[in-house]
């Protein structure tokens, strides 16, 4: 990461940086690229971090990898595995989690990504139809 101001302010804009002397967005934090995948083993330069941090805290970190042009939202405890990220709405009695636009991919638990399916319905559909999608999202799998 090249060695930009700490921390600067555009008074003619309003723009705020973080690591960068010329800040494009109301508050810009310019980080070095993310070359653990996500995956960070302490606190550094890769992540932009909320919360207690230090050696033994924790914190809600997000984080990009240049190469791949991915980005990366999670939780880091030094020496602790198994980070918990809930994402909540509060203030009203039902929420909403939206996962991009209709030909986004998603993949859980390692398996990859893929587009909506579509389920079979109707004279001959089964469970197996299910499971089948279920298994290709990773949702589940069979023994």
């Amino acid at each position: 990461m090249s060695r930009n101001p700490p921390l600067s302010v555009a008074s003619t804009t309003g723009l705020l940086g973080v690591g960068t002397g010329t800040p494009v967005a109301r508050l810009e934090v310019v980080t070095g690229t993310d070359t653990n995948d996500g995956r960070p083993s302490a606190f550094d330069t890769k992540y932009l971090t909320v919360g207690t941090g230090g050696a033994t805290g924790g914190a809600v970190y997000i984080s990009y990898r240049l190469s791949t042009t991915t980005g990366y939202i999670g939780c880091i405890k030094p020496g602790t595995a198994n980070q918990v990220l809930h994402v909540q709405n509060t203030g009203a009695s039902t929420g909403s989690l939206l996962l991009g636009s209709s030909g986004t991919a998603i993949g859980l638990y390692g398996v990859t990504a893929t587009t909506r399916q579509l389920l079979a319905t109707g004279a001959g559909a089964t469970v197996d139809n299910v499971i089948t999608v279920l298994q290709t999202i990773g949702l589940c799998r069979q023994s």
